[in-house]
């Protein structure tokens, strides 16, 4: 072989020398020392085939948002009188209470216990009702009990007609002569706002007693007391309000 001359490269020898030199250009345009991206030479990059848009799925309707509430089996000592029982049918009302007993104060669990039974025992005797009137009631404290199951009547507003349709929400104290409790407020409210969300209630079908007395010819009510009411009033401001945000 002449001296100075190089023997040929084998083909594969000469494949392995030009991928070095493809990775060698694509890793110099993404090197600390690489210059302009205009300036690397395009062909010597591969690409990902353009993928799909990516498409959000739907949010799934929220189910209104229920507030923490003490189960009847946590206080009722006795069960509810079946042949005495009305079917609730569809809800279309709220009707709101006060107890108008002494005025309550902050009261330990089992006190409350104690009361709901008192209570439940006067309906079932002296009313003779199927079970305690109310479907909900709210204790000094604010904390929000079950009464009667929604799935049957109330017997809270004055007759049949009255109580058809209508959730019964009472307040423990007297507030003709006391003011509701801040914690009670905010608990009734929460209330409020998950049965009309849950049910279609309107705001225009928020009521106290009272005033469906008045609706029905019953007669007059102090209930739910001069400053509950005051308080139910602006409420139904707020609700409606906050309704109206919503469309």
């Amino acid at each position: 072989m002449p001296t100075g001359l190089r023997p040929p490269r084998p083909a594969a020898t000469l494949c392995a020398l030009a991928a070095c030199i493809v990775l060698f250009a694509v890793a110099g345009c993404a090197g600390p020392r690489a210059r302009a991206a205009d300036n690397c030479p395009l062909t010597s990059l591969v690409l990902p085939p353009p993928q799909p848009p990516v498409v959000a799925p739907e949010p799934s309707p929220l189910e209104p948002l229920m507030p923490e509430i003490i189960s009847r089996s946590d206080w009722a000592s006795s069960a509810p009188i079946a042949s005495r029982l009305v079917p609730m049918g569809k809800i279309t009302r709220i009707t709101i209470h006060h107890e108008g007993m002494d005025p309550e104060e902050e009261a330990p669990i089992s006190v409350v216990k104690d009361e709901l039974i008192k209570i439940q025992k006067s309906h079932q005797e002296r009313m003779h009702a199927g079970d305690i009137g109310y479907h909900f009631i709210i204790d000094s404290n604010g904390r929000i009990w079950e009464g009667r199951p929604l799935k049957f009547q109330g017997a809270h507003a004055g007759n049949n007609g009255a109580n058809k349709g209508n959730i019964g929400v009472v307040l423990m104290g007297n507030f003709d002569i006391q003011r509701p409790k801040v914690a009670q407020l905010n608990s009734l409210r929460a209330l409020l706002t998950y049965l009309m969300d849950k049910y279609d209630v309107p705001v225009s079908n928020l009521y106290t007693h009272r005033e469906v007395y008045k609706m029905y010819g019953l007669g007059t009510t102090d209930c739910p007391g001069r400053y509950l009411q005051k308080e139910v009033d602006s409420m139904r401001t707020r609700l409606a309000e906050a309704d109206a945000a919503k469309k």
